[in-house]
């Protein structure tokens, strides 16, 4: 069994999602000849993890979405939050205490409470409908989907 091969559909139409909804790009290549590599190499969950929240925040779109597919079977989506670049509540107490500011409670009404900027779900099985019900349920515009095709190794889907 330690010679199994695991193989995952390499497109966004398998998983109910459409490519040119795509803003994921493979880097260019350091070596200077032009080509991009669409390989991740991500140690970990948490790897995997910072590098969603990275591209989502760095795409800035408020609808984005990133989907992957792990080695273990496992399906992560991470979803921006629509208050993700609001000003919250202790955004606002931060930059009065740093400007020698007074903020009352009637204003602080007016910012949202503190939330994470990304929404993150998973399923530990394949279910090939889970990131089009998210898509779905989400109204994403955009998304990137990548695959963890050798442990620790991800492809970018294009």
């Amino acid at each position: 069994m330690a010679d199994l091969i695991k193989f995952r559909v390499e497109n966004f139409a398998a998983y109910g999602l459409n490519k040119f909804r795509n803003f994921l790009v493979a880097p260019e290549c350091d070596c200077g000849c032009g080509s991009s590599h669409s390989r991740l190499l991500l140690k970990d969950k948490d790897a995997l993890f910072e590098f969603m929240i990275g591209m989502l925040l760095e795409h800035g779109c408020l609808e984005g979405a990133l989907f992957a597919i792990s080695y273990d079977d496992h399906m992560y989506a991470a979803v921006m939050n629509e208050d993700a670049f609001v000003p919250t509540k202790s955004d606002v107490l931060e930059y009065a205490e740093a400007h020698d500011e007074i903020v009352t409670d009637e204003e602080l009404e007016n910012y949202p409470d503190d939330e994470e900027p990304i929404h993150f779900l998973a399923t530990d099985e394949i279910n090939m409908d889970f990131f089009a019900e998210i898509d779905n349920a989400f109204r994403c515009c955009c998304y990137g989907l990548i695959i963890e095709t050798k442990p620790g190794e991800w492809k970018i889907v294009m």
